[in-house]
């Protein structure tokens, strides 16, 4: 898909909520990209997350009746 290394790493650790991934990839690649990428995809993922877990929870309980 082409996606440059530092673009990768930062949309990774964002997606994961892994800071040490960015803490890593901001060494390797001396770029402000990875920030970037991190602060763009961190915020949306977590409502993502937020969202899963209430499904799977209600889906839990209505399978458990």
């Amino acid at each position: 898909m082409k996606i440059p290394y530092d673009d990768l790493v930062g949309v990774a650790s964002g997606a994961t909520g892994n800071p040490a991934i960015l803490v890593y990839s901001t060494k390797m690649a001396p770029t402000e990209r990875p920030d970037i990428g991190y602060a763009m995809i961190f915020p949306s993922m977590t409502l993502v997350k937020v969202i899963a877990v209430r499904i799977v929870g209600l889906l839990a309980v209505g399978g458990a009746q």
